[in-house]
């Protein structure tokens, strides 16, 4: 944990792609 602030962008980005995959189907 020394650098949050990429992990957060990292689970953002990942947590965008998974609801848009969500509203396609």
């Amino acid at each position: 944990m020394d650098t949050p602030t990429i992990s957060i962008d990292y689970y953002s980005i990942l947590y965008i792609f998974f609801l848009y995959s969500v509203r396609i189907f």
